[in-house]
């Protein structure tokens, strides 16, 4: 295998790695930080002034029992959610008037009370509503205090400027009234919210309402062909709406909040949302690239497990390299590479993780599958063996680098996973489709997963010959050989010297590595436990006959487990046993021996390794 052997003193491997999530914060305490426009909210006076005649409505009282008497609890004094309600009962609902006053006013309820969702759908009903929104413009305000032979105020006109659009912002070339125009107003407008309350729902939820209703608003007729590509889409806006898609572009706020804070959930989730509303944002590279791919390593190595492990070379540098583009240039290239600077900065950020997958999974390998209609079998495997070797060689270098990293680990085997699960439907695609009726194709994710396993996965001995279906988890056999051959030898290293007690090495361990990585050395043995664990539940679930189950607790029955590794070991060898019983408890014997290893080297999940032990032991699979 090549590979360098690196510095035992301060390997770029074992770098100390900051996470990100301990010093991001919800929000600065600072106002010196917030956005100026959210500051001028902050001058209720204004707001007040300009709905002097408006009564303030105060809060109901509610009594509340405390031990034997009811107590009137104190009502709250603020005069702007006093203002709301007042006008509320005119305002309030999509089939009620709007003016400039009162949607200024739900900009000051919301900079007070930044979770209230109802002010945030009665905003949102203003903006997706045209004769509302142009009733509620700064030209509007102007024109109803000159007829009062009144000048705007300086305050209000700063505030007003800001936060109440202009006719000329909703408009599009020809002075028509432009949906998309509206929402990018809004758009940019509250982002200031999204920025300082990055972990409030509703302030993203807000975005994506708007968002998704104008969608449905472009005609049936236009929709496939607009949103085809960037560049139709793009058209359409500055043709019709005179402005541009980065105006609209999520990715760039949602980036902006991610960089503040990597692991937010709320962001990520409308990250998520918003690149597959705008499906262009993350096709697939075409066929005709796909067959231009530089097939050399993976198709040299093929589902050979050893030729893989040969070619698997450490890269000490793998930092840079890791920016290195998996796919062929296409626009989930774009996303995929906003992942690994993401995992560069952090590596430990298990949210960026989370997307890359799902990226690879159902926006690059489900969405080829579905397009393969004019592609051979042949090429079909060539492609996705290529595409997986290729994210499952990223991922492995990532757990060279730091083996304490349970990301990368649990990344690579659901690659692996995914492949098996692909290459087991081309198979059974090939040879029973046709008889049952069954489109596998159109099956997404692992076969064992959180859905109940079909009937179309069972029995598959006798459609699936064991040299095949075994050839379907050759990327998870590369896996785990690279994971015993390369990054074991380097945890034992670090192992052997986490247990000195000179003053040097001690020193030495505390300035290159963090207290962290030393504490979680033990993530490769899992991630070969669960890699193994894969393979044993499917073969027990979906391969094995009846028959042959009952062979195997015959062989090995639980009781002997009892007696230790040792004996079990004894036992297997003693009996004339090959094929698929024979790998099927050559692979539990060695999960049960991880496992209870574990039981020590995991301590704080001991209880959950003493459960996995119980799985095995009584062959629970499936349960």
């Amino acid at each position: 295998m090549k590979e360098r052997e690196p510095s035992t003193a301060s390997s770029s491997s074992f770098r100390t790695i900051p996470s990100s999530s301990s010093s991001s914060s919800t929000s600065s305490d600072s106002s010196d930080s917030e956005d100026p426009r959210l500051l001028l909210l902050y001058a209720v006076r204004v707001i007040q002034d300009l709905l002097e005649n408006v009564d303030i409505t105060e809060e109901p009282s509610i009594a509340i029992l405390k031990g034997d008497e009811p107590t009137v609890e104190p009502k709250s004094s603020n005069k702007v959610m006093g203002l709301y309600r007042t006008m509320s009962a005119t305002f309030s609902g999509i089939r009620s008037p709007s003016s400039p006053e009162w949607f200024l006013l739900t900009a000051f309820v919301l900079n007070g009370i930044p979770t209230h969702y109802t002010v945030w759908k009665e905003r949102r009903d203003v903006i997706l509503q045209s004769n509302r929104l142009l009733n509620s413009t700064l030209d509007v305000l102007i024109s109803d205090m000159e007829r009062k032979n009144q000048k705007i105020p300086q305050n209000v006109n700063a505030v007003a400027s800001e936060w109440l659009p202009s006719r000329k912002d909703l408009e599009s070339t020809n002075g028509i009234f432009s949906n998309w125009r509206a929402v990018c107003w809004e758009l940019n407008a509250v982002k200031c919210f999204n920025l300082r309350y990055q972990k409030n729902f509703q302030v993203w939820h807000h975005r994506r309402e708007m968002l998704e209703v104008t969608l449905k608003q472009i005609e049936p007729s236009l929709c496939s062909t607009v949103l085809a590509s960037m560049d139709s889409f793009s058209q359409f806006l500055r043709t019709h709406h005179n402005m541009e898609f980065s105006q609209i572009d999520e990715r760039i706020i949602s980036g902006l909040a991610l960089e503040m804070d990597g692991k937010n959930y709320h962001v990520w989730l409308h990250r998520a949302w918003f690149i597959r509303a705008f499906s262009f944002l993350v096709s697939p590279p075409s066929w005709e690239a796909l067959r231009q791919l530089p097939f050399g390593f993976i198709k040299s190595t093929g589902n050979n497990v050893n030729k893989f492990f040969e070619n698997f070379a450490v890269k000490e540098e793998w930092e840079q390299l890791s920016l290195t583009p998996t796919v062929p240039p296409c626009a989930l290239n774009e996303e995929l590479l906003y992942t690994a600077n993401l995992i560069k900065s952090d590596c430990l950020n298990n949210s960026a993780w989370c997307h890359r997958f799902s990226l690879f999974n159902h926006d690059l390998i489900y969405t080829l599958m579905q397009t393969s209609s004019s592609v051979s079998i042949q090429e079909l495997k060539e492609v996705l063996h290529y595409l997986c070797g290729e994210e499952l060689h990223f991922a492995l270098q990532w757990c060279v680098y730091n083996p304490s990293n349970e990301s990368s680990f649990v990344h690579a085997r659901s690659i692996t996973v995914i492949y098996q699960a692909t290459s087991l439907r081309l198979l059974l695609s090939n040879a029973i489709s046709e008889e049952t009726g069954y489109h596998y194709l159109n099956d997404e994710g692992p076969i064992i997963g959180s859905k109940p396993l079909s009937s179309h996965y069972l029995s598959l001995k006798k459609h699936v010959s064991w040299e095949d279906y075994l050839n379907s988890f050759s990327l998870l056999q590369q896996q785990l050989l690279v994971l015993q051959e390369v990054v074991v030898p380097r945890v034992d290293k670090l192992y052997i010297r986490t247990a000195a007690r000179d003053e040097e090495t001690v020193n030495i361990l505390h300035s290159t590595f963090s207290q962290f990585l030393i504490d979680n050395l033990h993530q490769v043995y899992a991630a070969i436990y669960h890699s193994l664990f894969v393979m044993l539940e499917q073969i027990w679930c979906c391969y094995f006959t009846e028959e042959e189950r009952n062979q195997i607790h015959k062989l090995l029955p639980s009781n002997t487990y009892i007696e230790g590794i040792a004996a079990v070991t004894a036992q297997l060898i003693q009996k004339p046993i090959e094929g698929c019983v024979k790998f099927f408890l050559e692979s539990e014997l060695q999960a049960m021996q991880l496992a209870r290893n574990l039981v020590d080297k995991d301590s704080i999940r001991s209880k959950y390794w003493k459960h996995e032990i119980r799985i095995i032991m009584h062959r629970q699979y499936g349960n």
